[in-house]
Protein backbone atom coordinates (compact mmCIF):
# COMPACT_ATOMS: atom_id res chain seq x y z
CA UNK A 1 0.00 0.00 0.00
CA UNK A 2 2.49 2.58 0.82
CA UNK A 3 3.95 1.59 -2.51
CA UNK A 4 1.68 2.81 -4.43
CA UNK A 5 1.03 6.18 -2.33
CA UNK A 6 4.77 6.66 -2.45
CA UNK A 7 4.16 6.03 -7.01
CA UNK A 8 0.53 8.21 -6.88
CA UNK A 9 3.01 11.12 -5.28
CA UNK A 10 5.83 10.57 -7.81
CA UNK A 11 3.37 11.30 -10.90
CA UNK A 12 1.49 13.77 -9.21
CA UNK A 13 4.84 15.87 -8.38
CA UNK A 14 5.77 15.26 -12.34
CA UNK A 15 2.73 16.22 -13.94
CA UNK A 16 1.27 19.02 -11.63
CA UNK A 17 2.75 21.91 -13.30
CA UNK A 18 1.22 20.40 -17.02
CA UNK A 19 -1.78 21.18 -17.95
CA UNK A 20 -5.28 19.52 -16.90
CA UNK A 21 -5.80 17.85 -20.20
CA UNK A 22 -2.23 16.36 -20.35
CA UNK A 23 -2.75 15.42 -16.48
CA UNK A 24 -6.26 13.68 -17.32
CA UNK A 25 -4.74 12.07 -20.01
CA UNK A 26 -1.69 10.42 -18.06
CA UNK A 27 -4.84 9.14 -15.95
CA UNK A 28 -7.02 7.76 -17.93
CA UNK A 29 -3.81 5.73 -19.98
CA UNK A 30 -2.81 4.53 -16.34
CA UNK A 31 -6.37 3.21 -15.58
CA UNK A 32 -6.27 1.42 -19.00
CA UNK A 33 -3.02 -0.30 -18.80
CA UNK A 34 -4.29 -1.57 -15.28
CA UNK A 35 -7.73 -2.43 -16.54
CA UNK A 36 -5.91 -4.20 -19.43
CA UNK A 37 -3.25 -6.33 -16.96
CA UNK A 38 -6.37 -7.29 -15.05
CA UNK A 39 -7.69 -8.55 -18.19
CA UNK A 40 -5.12 -10.39 -19.34
CA UNK A 41 -4.78 -11.77 -15.87
CA UNK A 42 -8.11 -12.90 -15.80
CA UNK A 43 -8.00 -14.41 -19.07
CA UNK A 44 -4.46 -16.50 -18.26
CA UNK A 45 -6.12 -17.70 -15.15
CA UNK A 46 -9.63 -18.79 -17.00
CA UNK A 47 -7.21 -20.83 -19.60
CA UNK A 48 -5.17 -22.21 -17.01
CA UNK A 49 -8.26 -23.72 -15.15
CA UNK A 50 -10.14 -24.85 -17.98
CA UNK A 51 -6.68 -26.95 -19.45
CA UNK A 52 -6.56 -28.12 -15.77
CA UNK A 53 -10.00 -29.18 -15.79
CA UNK A 54 -10.19 -31.02 -19.65
CA UNK A 55 -6.92 -32.71 -18.33
CA UNK A 56 -8.82 -34.04 -15.20
CA UNK A 57 -11.58 -35.30 -16.92
CA UNK A 58 -9.62 -37.31 -19.75
CA UNK A 59 -7.95 -38.72 -16.64
CA UNK A 60 -11.61 -39.75 -15.19
CA UNK A 61 -12.42 -40.55 -18.63
CA UNK A 62 -9.00 -42.93 -18.99
CA UNK A 63 -9.49 -44.60 -16.13
CA UNK A 64 -12.56 -45.47 -15.39
CA UNK A 65 -14.82 -45.06 -19.34
CA UNK A 66 -13.97 -48.65 -20.82
CA UNK A 67 -14.78 -50.11 -16.95
CA UNK A 68 -18.25 -48.75 -16.33
CA UNK A 69 -19.38 -49.49 -20.30
CA UNK A 70 -18.77 -53.01 -20.28
CA UNK A 71 -20.71 -52.79 -16.42
CA UNK A 72 -23.67 -50.40 -17.30
CA UNK A 73 -24.33 -51.80 -21.02
CA UNK A 74 -24.21 -55.41 -20.67
CA UNK A 75 -26.67 -57.49 -20.05
CA UNK A 76 -25.63 -59.66 -17.93
CA UNK A 77 -26.52 -58.85 -13.73
CA UNK A 78 -24.06 -58.49 -11.65
CA UNK A 79 -23.34 -58.47 -8.10
CA UNK A 80 -21.85 -55.81 -6.29
CA UNK A 81 -18.30 -57.38 -5.90
CA UNK A 82 -18.10 -58.53 -9.66
CA UNK A 83 -18.88 -54.76 -10.54
CA UNK A 84 -16.12 -53.71 -7.65
CA UNK A 85 -13.38 -56.28 -9.48
CA UNK A 86 -13.98 -54.73 -12.51
CA UNK A 87 -13.54 -50.78 -12.02
CA UNK A 88 -11.52 -51.53 -9.25
CA UNK A 89 -11.86 -48.25 -7.41
CA UNK A 90 -9.14 -49.52 -4.25
CA UNK A 91 -11.21 -47.73 -1.60
CA UNK A 92 -9.92 -44.91 -2.58
CA UNK A 93 -10.40 -41.79 -0.99
CA UNK A 94 -12.09 -39.57 -4.01
CA UNK A 95 -10.99 -36.40 -4.40
CA UNK A 96 -14.19 -33.89 -5.02
CA UNK A 97 -13.05 -32.95 -9.44
CA UNK A 98 -13.22 -36.92 -9.10
CA UNK A 99 -16.31 -37.16 -7.41
CA UNK A 100 -17.16 -34.27 -10.12
CA UNK A 101 -16.37 -35.86 -13.44
CA UNK A 102 -17.02 -39.29 -12.72
CA UNK A 103 -20.80 -38.07 -11.95
CA UNK A 104 -20.83 -36.54 -15.72
CA UNK A 105 -18.96 -39.37 -17.33
CA UNK A 106 -21.52 -41.97 -15.32
CA UNK A 107 -24.39 -39.83 -16.45
CA UNK A 108 -23.29 -39.50 -20.16
CA UNK A 109 -22.78 -43.23 -20.05
CA UNK A 110 -26.50 -44.02 -18.43
CA UNK A 111 -28.90 -42.02 -20.98
CA UNK A 112 -27.63 -44.56 -22.84
CA UNK A 113 -30.96 -47.54 -23.86
CA UNK A 114 -28.97 -50.10 -23.23
CA UNK A 115 -28.62 -49.21 -19.54
CA UNK A 116 -28.46 -52.14 -16.86
CA UNK A 117 -30.54 -51.08 -13.99
CA UNK A 118 -29.04 -53.42 -11.85
CA UNK A 119 -25.70 -52.56 -12.43
CA UNK A 120 -26.07 -48.77 -12.24
CA UNK A 121 -27.46 -49.14 -8.44
CA UNK A 122 -24.56 -51.18 -7.51
CA UNK A 123 -21.89 -48.52 -9.38
CA UNK A 124 -23.41 -45.36 -7.42
CA UNK A 125 -23.11 -47.48 -4.07
CA UNK A 126 -19.31 -48.04 -5.04
CA UNK A 127 -18.50 -44.70 -6.33
CA UNK A 128 -19.72 -41.83 -3.79
CA UNK A 129 -21.30 -39.31 -5.91
CA UNK A 130 -24.90 -39.24 -4.82
CA UNK A 131 -23.47 -38.04 -1.38
CA UNK A 132 -20.94 -35.42 -3.15
CA UNK A 133 -24.03 -33.62 -4.83
CA UNK A 134 -26.44 -33.80 -1.71
CA UNK A 135 -23.79 -32.06 -0.01
CA UNK A 136 -23.65 -29.33 -2.62
CA UNK A 137 -27.56 -28.71 -2.09
CA UNK A 138 -26.63 -27.95 1.70
CA UNK A 139 -24.12 -25.34 0.91
CA UNK A 140 -25.16 -21.13 1.15
CA UNK A 141 -24.68 -20.72 -2.52
CA UNK A 142 -27.35 -20.38 -4.42
CA UNK A 143 -25.91 -21.75 -8.26
CA UNK A 144 -24.07 -24.36 -6.82
CA UNK A 145 -27.77 -25.87 -5.29
CA UNK A 146 -29.49 -25.59 -8.64
CA UNK A 147 -26.32 -27.12 -10.22
CA UNK A 148 -26.38 -30.16 -7.92
CA UNK A 149 -30.45 -30.43 -8.17
CA UNK A 150 -29.81 -30.68 -11.90
CA UNK A 151 -27.16 -33.64 -11.41
CA UNK A 152 -29.04 -35.56 -8.74
CA UNK A 153 -32.18 -35.39 -10.76
CA UNK A 154 -29.88 -36.73 -13.56
CA UNK A 155 -28.66 -39.55 -11.17
CA UNK A 156 -31.99 -40.19 -10.47
CA UNK A 157 -31.52 -42.98 -8.52
CA UNK A 158 -30.69 -43.78 -4.22
CA UNK A 159 -31.82 -40.08 -3.56
CA UNK A 160 -33.60 -39.68 -0.45
CA UNK A 161 -37.07 -37.31 -0.75
CA UNK A 162 -36.60 -35.99 3.15
CA UNK A 163 -33.37 -34.74 2.34
CA UNK A 164 -34.70 -32.08 0.27
CA UNK A 165 -36.78 -30.94 3.09
CA UNK A 166 -33.52 -29.20 4.52
CA UNK A 167 -33.26 -26.55 1.79
CA UNK A 168 -37.68 -26.31 1.19
CA UNK A 169 -37.74 -22.95 2.74
CA UNK A 170 -35.45 -21.60 0.13
CA UNK A 171 -35.47 -17.64 -0.50
CA UNK A 172 -34.89 -18.27 -4.36
CA UNK A 173 -38.28 -19.30 -5.52
CA UNK A 174 -36.42 -21.17 -8.89
CA UNK A 175 -34.89 -23.22 -6.29
CA UNK A 176 -37.62 -23.62 -3.49
CA UNK A 177 -39.98 -24.80 -6.05
CA UNK A 178 -37.72 -27.31 -8.15
CA UNK A 179 -36.67 -28.62 -4.77
CA UNK A 180 -40.51 -29.44 -3.65
CA UNK A 181 -41.02 -30.89 -7.42
CA UNK A 182 -38.27 -33.53 -6.35
CA UNK A 183 -39.48 -34.00 -2.81
CA UNK A 184 -42.79 -35.08 -4.61
CA UNK A 185 -40.71 -37.49 -6.90
CA UNK A 186 -38.30 -39.00 -4.40
CA UNK A 187 -40.44 -38.89 -0.98
CA UNK A 188 -41.45 -41.94 0.70
CA UNK A 189 -44.31 -40.27 3.09
CA UNK A 190 -46.85 -37.41 2.45
CA UNK A 191 -45.30 -37.12 -0.97
CA UNK A 192 -48.05 -34.75 -2.30
CA UNK A 193 -48.05 -32.42 0.62
CA UNK A 194 -46.33 -29.54 -1.43
CA UNK A 195 -49.67 -29.98 -3.65
CA UNK A 196 -51.32 -28.10 -1.39
CA UNK A 197 -51.83 -24.12 -0.96
CA UNK A 198 -51.10 -23.65 -5.44
CA UNK A 199 -48.08 -25.19 -4.71
CA UNK A 200 -46.30 -22.20 -4.35
CA UNK A 201 -46.41 -18.35 -4.56
CA UNK A 202 -46.80 -18.41 -8.30
CA UNK A 203 -46.81 -21.25 -10.63
CA UNK A 204 -45.12 -20.85 -14.44
CA UNK A 205 -44.18 -23.48 -16.95
CA UNK A 206 -41.10 -24.34 -15.88
CA UNK A 207 -42.84 -25.45 -12.60
CA UNK A 208 -45.10 -27.33 -14.43
CA UNK A 209 -42.72 -29.40 -16.53
CA UNK A 210 -41.10 -30.36 -13.67
CA UNK A 211 -43.98 -31.42 -11.49
CA UNK A 212 -45.30 -33.09 -14.85
CA UNK A 213 -41.97 -35.01 -14.55
CA UNK A 214 -42.50 -36.08 -10.76
CA UNK A 215 -45.83 -37.14 -10.86
CA UNK A 216 -44.77 -39.24 -13.90
CA UNK A 217 -42.16 -40.90 -11.77
CA UNK A 218 -44.91 -41.49 -9.23
CA UNK A 219 -47.56 -42.97 -11.28
CA UNK A 220 -45.04 -45.61 -12.83
CA UNK A 221 -44.35 -47.53 -9.17
CA UNK A 222 -48.07 -46.58 -8.40
CA UNK A 223 -51.35 -45.11 -9.69
CA UNK A 224 -51.91 -41.22 -8.48
CA UNK A 225 -54.82 -40.47 -5.92
CA UNK A 226 -57.12 -38.34 -7.99
CA UNK A 227 -55.79 -35.36 -8.09
CA UNK A 228 -58.85 -32.38 -8.03
CA UNK A 229 -58.13 -33.21 -4.14
CA UNK A 230 -55.28 -30.35 -5.12
CA UNK A 231 -58.43 -28.31 -7.15
CA UNK A 232 -60.07 -27.93 -4.55
CA UNK A 233 -57.94 -25.85 -2.62
CA UNK A 234 -56.10 -24.10 -5.13
CA UNK A 235 -57.07 -19.99 -6.45
CA UNK A 236 -54.23 -19.96 -8.58
CA UNK A 237 -55.71 -20.43 -12.53
CA UNK A 238 -52.21 -21.57 -13.87
CA UNK A 239 -52.26 -23.84 -11.45
CA UNK A 240 -55.34 -25.18 -11.67
CA UNK A 241 -54.97 -25.30 -15.22
CA UNK A 242 -51.91 -27.44 -14.84
CA UNK A 243 -53.84 -30.43 -12.32
CA UNK A 244 -56.71 -30.31 -14.89
CA UNK A 245 -54.11 -31.23 -17.74
CA UNK A 246 -52.50 -33.85 -15.70
CA UNK A 247 -56.36 -35.39 -14.77
CA UNK A 248 -56.35 -35.97 -18.83
CA UNK A 249 -52.62 -37.53 -18.87
CA UNK A 250 -53.26 -39.77 -15.90
CA UNK A 251 -56.95 -40.48 -17.10
CA UNK A 252 -58.36 -40.26 -14.32
CA UNK A 253 -62.17 -40.97 -15.61
CA UNK A 254 -63.80 -40.35 -11.84
CA UNK A 255 -63.24 -37.06 -11.84
CA UNK A 256 -65.36 -35.69 -14.83
CA UNK A 257 -68.33 -35.41 -12.75
CA UNK A 258 -66.30 -33.10 -10.53
CA UNK A 259 -64.62 -31.51 -13.43
CA UNK A 260 -68.09 -30.34 -14.69
CA UNK A 261 -69.52 -28.89 -12.13
CA UNK A 262 -66.03 -27.00 -11.75
CA UNK A 263 -67.13 -26.00 -14.97
CA UNK A 264 -70.41 -24.28 -14.14
CA UNK A 265 -68.64 -22.58 -10.74
CA UNK A 266 -65.37 -21.55 -11.73
CA UNK A 267 -65.03 -17.84 -13.13
CA UNK A 268 -62.45 -18.32 -15.12
CA UNK A 269 -62.01 -18.73 -18.70
CA UNK A 270 -58.63 -20.58 -18.75
CA UNK A 271 -60.15 -22.88 -16.26
CA UNK A 272 -63.56 -23.33 -18.20
CA UNK A 273 -61.01 -24.08 -21.73
CA UNK A 274 -59.16 -26.56 -19.87
CA UNK A 275 -61.73 -28.43 -18.64
CA UNK A 276 -63.32 -28.91 -21.36
CA UNK A 277 -60.15 -29.91 -23.62
CA UNK A 278 -59.27 -32.54 -20.42
CA UNK A 279 -63.15 -34.02 -20.71
CA UNK A 280 -62.17 -34.39 -24.62
CA UNK A 281 -59.22 -36.54 -23.72
CA UNK A 282 -61.07 -38.65 -20.99
CA UNK A 283 -63.81 -39.19 -23.41
CA UNK A 284 -66.27 -38.53 -21.35
CA UNK A 285 -69.74 -38.48 -23.28
CA UNK A 286 -71.96 -37.74 -20.26
CA UNK A 287 -70.13 -33.91 -20.86
CA UNK A 288 -71.44 -33.78 -24.16
CA UNK A 289 -75.28 -32.89 -23.11
CA UNK A 290 -73.97 -30.86 -19.87
CA UNK A 291 -71.34 -28.75 -21.74
CA UNK A 292 -73.56 -27.75 -25.19
CA UNK A 293 -75.97 -26.15 -22.86
CA UNK A 294 -73.35 -23.72 -21.42
CA UNK A 295 -71.92 -23.30 -24.85
CA UNK A 296 -74.29 -19.85 -25.72
CA UNK A 297 -73.11 -18.06 -22.77
CA UNK A 298 -69.36 -17.46 -23.41
CA UNK A 299 -66.71 -16.24 -25.32
CA UNK A 300 -65.12 -17.47 -28.38
CA UNK A 301 -62.06 -19.06 -26.44
CA UNK A 302 -63.97 -21.04 -24.74
CA UNK A 303 -66.80 -22.53 -26.48
CA UNK A 304 -63.91 -23.12 -29.28
CA UNK A 305 -62.87 -25.56 -26.38
CA UNK A 306 -66.05 -27.21 -26.49
CA UNK A 307 -66.30 -27.66 -29.84
CA UNK A 308 -62.64 -29.44 -29.83
CA UNK A 309 -64.19 -31.53 -26.86
CA UNK A 310 -66.86 -32.33 -29.17
CA UNK A 311 -64.38 -33.46 -31.96
CA UNK A 312 -62.41 -35.40 -29.14
CA UNK A 313 -65.43 -37.42 -27.88
CA UNK A 314 -66.93 -38.53 -31.43
CA UNK A 315 -70.35 -39.61 -30.45
CA UNK A 316 -73.53 -39.37 -32.49
CA UNK A 317 -74.81 -36.54 -29.86
CA UNK A 318 -71.37 -34.41 -30.56
CA UNK A 319 -72.01 -34.22 -34.02
CA UNK A 320 -75.55 -33.34 -33.78
CA UNK A 321 -74.20 -30.69 -31.54
CA UNK A 322 -71.94 -29.01 -34.13
CA UNK A 323 -74.81 -29.45 -37.11
CA UNK A 324 -76.41 -27.26 -34.81
CA UNK A 325 -74.22 -24.48 -34.05
CA UNK A 326 -72.86 -24.56 -37.55
CA UNK A 327 -75.47 -22.43 -38.89
CA UNK A 328 -75.19 -20.19 -36.03
CA UNK A 329 -71.60 -19.57 -36.28
CA UNK A 330 -70.57 -16.55 -37.69
CA UNK A 331 -66.49 -16.31 -37.35
CA UNK A 332 -64.85 -17.53 -40.01
CA UNK A 333 -61.71 -19.18 -37.63
CA UNK A 334 -64.90 -20.84 -35.18
CA UNK A 335 -66.82 -22.02 -38.59
CA UNK A 336 -63.32 -23.88 -39.38
CA UNK A 337 -63.24 -25.40 -36.04
CA UNK A 338 -66.95 -26.54 -36.06
CA UNK A 339 -66.18 -28.39 -39.64
CA UNK A 340 -62.77 -29.65 -38.68
CA UNK A 341 -64.61 -31.09 -35.50
CA UNK A 342 -67.38 -32.91 -37.67
CA UNK A 343 -65.38 -34.38 -39.85
CA UNK A 344 -63.10 -35.84 -37.24
CA UNK A 345 -66.70 -37.37 -36.39
CA UNK A 346 -67.59 -38.67 -39.58
CA UNK A 347 -65.99 -37.56 -43.21
CA UNK A 348 -68.84 -38.95 -45.18
CA UNK A 349 -71.77 -37.26 -43.35
CA UNK A 350 -70.09 -33.47 -43.08
CA UNK A 351 -69.06 -33.91 -46.50
CA UNK A 352 -72.68 -33.94 -47.77
CA UNK A 353 -74.13 -31.68 -44.85
CA UNK A 354 -71.45 -28.97 -45.34
CA UNK A 355 -72.42 -29.04 -49.27
CA UNK A 356 -76.12 -29.11 -48.75
CA UNK A 357 -76.53 -26.69 -46.35
CA UNK A 358 -74.43 -23.76 -47.76
CA UNK A 359 -73.56 -22.30 -50.74
CA UNK A 360 -70.84 -19.83 -49.62
CA UNK A 361 -67.42 -20.05 -51.43
CA UNK A 362 -65.62 -20.12 -47.68
CA UNK A 363 -67.17 -22.84 -46.43
CA UNK A 364 -66.20 -24.78 -49.16
CA UNK A 365 -62.66 -23.83 -49.30
CA UNK A 366 -62.29 -24.85 -45.35
CA UNK A 367 -63.76 -28.19 -45.89
CA UNK A 368 -61.49 -28.71 -49.12
CA UNK A 369 -58.58 -27.39 -47.10
CA UNK A 370 -59.72 -30.04 -44.28
CA UNK A 371 -59.88 -32.39 -46.46
CA UNK A 372 -56.53 -32.02 -47.42
CA UNK A 373 -54.62 -32.28 -44.04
Amino acid sequence: MDNIKFYLFYLDSIFSGNPFIIRTTVILVMLLVTLYVIAMLKILITERTRNKNLKRQEKISETYKSKLISVLLTAKDMSFYEVKDILNPNDNTFKNWEKKYLTYLIVGIKNNPALNENNYKHVLEIFPVTDFWEKKILQDDVSENKNALRTLDQINEGISGSFFTKKINSNDATLRKHIKSEYLKYASNDAFKFLENNFDIDFNALDAVRLHDSLKERDAIRPLPLLTKWLKNSDNQDFQTFIIREIGYFNQRETAPFLIQMFKTSNSDLVKSEISNTLGVLNYEEAVDELAEEYPYYNTVVQESIIDMMGNIKSKNSFEFLKKIYPETQNGETMIKVIKNMYKIDKQKTNAFVKKSTNSDFDKEALAYIQNL
